[in-house]
């Protein structure tokens, strides 16, 4: 399980991982940036070795609300890269398993 977000979950004095870890009783490694935004991180990630070469079985994005709207960062991201992953998004090669319709939509699920 890996987790991409802002200062918000890489700041080590709100445990965030930690209290993760133990609501999930998962390991979680962390790849969440201190001053990027939610953006730049997921990217970074996305294009990291550690994705490419172990992407993980689930991945979880800390995006603060604040951030929507937000401005469309990947500008700066290589063209091609963007497309890339704009195709592959429609492959929806990674979509979970368990997608049926929840009988009871308000309430978490195991």
């Amino acid at each position: 399980m890996a987790l991409v977000g802002t200062s918000y979950s890489a700041n080590p004095n709100w445990n965030f991982v930690g209290a993760l870890k133990q609501a999930l009783h998962s390991d979680v490694v962390s790849y969440a940036e201190d001053g990027h935004g939610p953006i730049l991180p997921m990217l970074s990630y996305l294009k990291s070795d550690d994705f490419k070469n172990s992407p993980p079985q689930v991945l979880i994005w800390e995006f603060p609300e604040r951030y929507l709207p937000v401005n469309n960062e990947i500008g700066d991201a290589d063209p091609a890269w963007v497309a890339q992953l704009k195709q592959a998004g429609s492959r929806q090669q990674n979509m979970a398993i368990n997608t049926s319709k929840s009988e009871t939509p308000d309430r978490a699920q195991n």
